[in-house]
């Protein structure tokens, strides 16, 4: 994990939450900018109370530049807070994200746009055309693109998040037995 810096982490004072709930915090963890602020939110998961996390890492989601690095630490985190990962967890939604999931039907098609190198990964879309897009940017991009398309009941979601329009759903896969059961096709351009 990262090391903080003990002097600016407001987390040093145990009833720091308690006086100032997690706003003050999540404006702390955007100074570590997108690569680090998921491991700096990693290291202080044991701080605070596990809810407050779970807001925390909903709300930051979309500012993540690294989850696949550090995707092993951050199921166990979650697994640590929500025993049923298989499941809806409403913490890492906002009421916007909520409301938009409880209206997605039973079951829902996803769809992430991928390579060889980065098949596991708990980003999914509700968007085909999106998913594909990401095996084609730059940040992604990779010599053997796919499309996964998965169909799952939407329980089996964490969350919805749609901060950037890419109607992304979170699905938390075990790192070491695939869970989700999807089929692959080859990208020669985006959708």
């Amino acid at each position: 994990m990262s090391s903080l810096n003990e002097s600016k982490n407001p987390l040093n004072n145990t009833t720091y939450l308690e006086q100032s709930g997690i706003d003050e915090v999540h404006t702390w963890l955007c100074h570590f900018g997108s690569s680090g602020m998921l491991p700096a939110l990693l290291d202080i998961a044991d701080d605070i109370l596990s809810e407050h996390w779970l807001v925390l890492l909903g709300e930051l989601w979309v500012s993540f530049d690294n989850i696949s690095l550090h995707g092993y630490d951050l199921f166990w985190a979650i697994h640590e807070r929500v025993p049923d990962m298989d499941s809806v967890i409403r913490e890492l939604m906002n009421d916007e994200e909520r409301m938009a999931f409880e209206a997605l039907p039973e079951q829902i098609t996803i769809y992430r746009g991928c390579g060889p190198k980065n098949i596991f990964g708990f980003s999914w879309s509700l968007d085909r055309k999106i998913a594909a897009e990401f095996s084609f940017s730059s940040r992604y991009r990779t010599e053997e693109p796919k499309l996964l398309t998965a169909t799952i009941s939407k329980y089996r979601a964490a969350a919805l998040k749609l901060a950037r329009r890419e109607q992304e759903v979170i699905v938390f896969d075990y790192p070491d037995e695939r869970s989700i059961h999807w089929t692959e096709e080859p990208l020669l351009t985006p959708c």
